[in-house]
């Protein structure tokens, strides 16, 4: 899971050398906000409810599209709310290791 981990990061951090200087705090913030939010209501999730689960997955899936993670596969094989919730936290702390790179 390492070298996933620092894979990863290198997307992020390729994602936010990409924009421009002055807007990327605020996409920081908002991608921080978002990614709470989504965990907020994960942990809120019923763990039966699959159907709930596999929308807010599908969120997920949308912001990592955004930041160019579409194919990795720890976020497209998310069918538990267990699973939902690891794969929120890894980008969480992974995002947050890269905070002192912008």
């Amino acid at each position: 899971m390492n070298s996933d981990n620092h894979f990863i990061r290198n997307k992020i951090i390729a994602f936010f050398s990409c924009q421009q200087v002055n807007k990327k705090r605020h996409l920081f913030i908002t991608l921080c906000e978002e990614l709470q939010m989504l965990f907020d209501q994960a942990e809120m999730t019923d763990g039966d409810n699959l159907h709930d689960i596999l929308a807010l997955a599908h969120k997920l899936k949308g912001i990592c599209s955004y930041l160019m993670l579409h194919h990795e596969p720890i976020f497209q094989l998310i069918n538990s709310k267990q699973a939902l919730l690891f794969s929120i936290s890894m980008l969480q702390n992974e995002i947050r290791v890269v905070e002192s790179e912008l």
